[in-house]
């Protein structure tokens, strides 16, 4: 399993593959712009999370199309595609990498759990460029941790990274591997079960030091999703908005501005 998991993420890296519309205003209880501070604009991170907020698999209908036309149209850091579980067989289906094909990105697979015989349940990230380095640790039963060097600008280095709960004995491990690779250019971006949701910011207030971190659960529109988005970093960070749109059917775009403080 473990060979596999690895063996996908060489294929997924060596793969070349940038509208959410809406005016959701920043929530001040979400951690975002409340006015009292300047927002910088051009320190800014924007990241697309294409997500159903459920176990649904993200391409069950292979609407490849609509996700990649919102990725081609939108300035973004990069993209994370929740759900684009991978088929293996006889053939290989990777959703990930179909989507990074029609918008010009290099795509990472991020194995969450093993879904079944034949397939992994996972997220995709896709960056507009290559990369020379990445962190990648093992949570739990190939749920894997994945951070990944980026940068808003050349003087603003990002460690964008990624990991995602789906069981609650995923929480502590999870938890000591987030605080073991948090460092000051490095942003979290997941999707934690809602359920877990209050198990995750627990273990992570009683594992981080106080004022070392900050924790936003991002709020969708649906308050009864299945899952959520969470962003973590370290505390240079701040979220500052959320803009929510239909892509397809379920489909969400939820685009995360996160800003790199000075």
């Amino acid at each position: 399993m473990k060979n596999l998991l690895k063996s996908l993420l060489l294929i997924f890296c060596c793969t070349w593959m940038i509208s959410c519309g809406g005016d959701d205003p920043a929530d001040p209880d979400n951690g975002g712009n409340n006015g009292n501070d300047d927002w910088n604009k051009t320190r800014t991170a924007n990241i697309l999370v294409f997500s159903r907020l459920s176990e649904g698999n993200l391409f069950v209908q292979k609407n490849y199309d609509a996700v990649a036309g919102i990725v081609n149209t939108t300035t973004h850091t990069a993209c994370l595609l929740d759900k684009s579980n991978v088929a293996y067989g006889t053939l290989m289906e990777n959703p990930g990498v179909n989507v990074a094909a029609s918008s010009q990105h290099v795509a990472v697979f991020i194995p969450q759990d093993k879904a079944g015989t034949n397939s992994i349940t996972g997220s995709t990230m896709l960056l507009k460029h290559t990369f020379s380095e990445m962190t990648q640790k093992e949570v739990l039963n190939g749920c894997m941790y994945l951070g990944m060097e980026t940068k808003i600008t050349d003087q603003i280095p990002m460690i964008l990274s990624s990991v995602s709960f789906s069981k609650e004995e995923q929480i502590v491990p999870g938890t000591d591997v987030l605080k073991n690779n948090l460092k000051t250019p490095t942003v979290v971006v997941g999707l934690v079960k809602r359920s877990l949701l209050q198990s995750l910011k627990s273990k992570i207030e009683g594992t981080f030091s106080s004022g070392a971190y900050s924790f936003t659960e991002i709020k969708n529109a649906n308050t009864s999703s299945e899952y959520c988005i969470y962003v973590l970093s370290s505390a240079k960070w701040k979220f500052r908005e959320l803009k929510e749109t239909t892509v397809s059917g379920d489909i969400k775009c939820l685009e995360i501005k996160i800003e790199s403080l000075k």
